[in-house]
């Protein structure tokens, strides 16, 4: 119960923000189905985290911070947390609700073609050589690299990373941005970013943004942004004590 309320809690924190960016949370049709959620533990076989068919399934033992800490080092990782697991999933639903009947081919033209090569031989030849080489030229992360659609799930993580760090800091006085003006938001956010990494690297702790936003990403991000139909102005989701 208590892992189960920890992954609540980030996830009411990550859909607070993502309905106010305008991403709608149900489906258009019996073929676009409504976005749902499984927390599973490992008693009955290990559970794998991922996204299927509108429904996102998360392990619990994602909210053990220990066993998470493990595999983020593990894999290399420049940061786990439990709010990534929930953006980075979304970013598979909404490659099916948004992208693939409506701006498939816009997609590909960005994050390459997802039918060739296929999910399972991207995510084989990944797990045997790692990730592609210079990645850093073209994707947000080395897991992008793998496939078409781990580069878009990526990327739609980043940009709710950005949008929400954005919407906090902007409550607090810190900054002043416009939602609906993409380059807007791309400044401060790498104002904020330098000035919170550094603040992170004073107390020795890991950079709260390690994308670097090159050109490629950029495009990326402003593809992703223009996705919803935004209605409103986000503000921060803060958690009371």
């Amino acid at each position: 119960m208590t892992l189960w309320r920890k992954l609540e809690a980030a996830k009411h924190r990550v859909l607070w923000v993502v309905e106010r960016l305008g991403f709608p949370v149900s489906g258009n049709n019996a073929l676009q189905p409504n976005l749902t959620f499984e927390f599973k533990s490992d008693e009955n076989g290990k559970v794998s985290t991922g996204h299927a068919d509108g429904c996102i399934t998360i392990s619990l033992r994602e909210a053990d911070s220990v066993e998470r800490e493990k595999t983020r080092v593990e894999f290399q990782e420049p940061k786990r947390t439990l709010v990534g697991h929930f953006r980075h999933e979304l970013g598979h639903y909404y490659w099916d609700l948004l992208v693939r009947d409506f701006r498939v081919e816009e997609s590909r033209r960005l994050f390459g073609d997802e039918r060739n090569p296929t999910y399972a031989d991207s995510q084989k030849r990944y797990y045997q050589q790692g990730p592609a080489k210079n990645w850093q030229q073209s994707y947000v992360s080395g897991y992008a690299s793998m496939h078409p659609w781990e580069d878009f799930a990526e990327t739609f993580q980043a940009y709710l990373d950005m949008a929400t760090i954005l919407s906090t800091t902007e409550h607090f006085g810190l900054v002043t941005t416009s939602y609906e003006n993409f380059d807007s938001m791309l400044a401060a956010y790498s104002r904020v970013g330098i000035i919170a990494n550094e603040l992170n690297r004073d107390m020795g702790l890991l950079d709260l943004v390690p994308q670097i936003f090159n050109d490629f990403v950029v495009e990326k991000l402003r593809f992703i942004h223009q996705l919803p139909v935004k209605t409103e102005k986000v503000t921060p989701a803060l958690t009371q004590n």
